[in-house]
Order: structure tokens, then sequence, then C-alpha cells
């Protein structure tokens, strides 16, 4: 799981499963996410797809 630092945009691996509470580079607390994977973005536009598909059968 790769994160990221909303406010400086740093790029880190964590070094345990917990959600750091700061950066480890700009010492922000509270700006901290998981980065979008590739799949992630692949699965949410083929769920839109698959939707839209949907919505326009009826």
């Amino acid at each position: 799981m790769k994160l990221y630092c909303t406010s400086c945009n740093y790029q880190f691996l964590p070094k345990t499963d917990k959600l750091p509470n700061r950066c480890p580079y700009c010492d922000k607390v509270g700006t901290i996410e998981k980065a979008s994977q590739m799949q992630d973005l692949i699965d949410e536009v083929s769920q839109q797809d698959t939707e839209k598909e949907e919505r326009n059968k009826h």
C-alpha cells in the first residue's frame, strides 16, 4: 500500500499496516492518504461503464 501526503505530495511505503498520523517528510498532521493504484482506477471506470450500459437498456 503506497501512501502520499496531500500537503507536500510526498509518496512513501509505510513501515506498518497502520496509517501514520503525520507526514515523514513535511511533518504535517492529518495529511496522509492512500494513493490510488492503477487497478483501482480501471475498476472504477469499468463499473461506471457497466452502470451506464444498464441505464441505457431500460
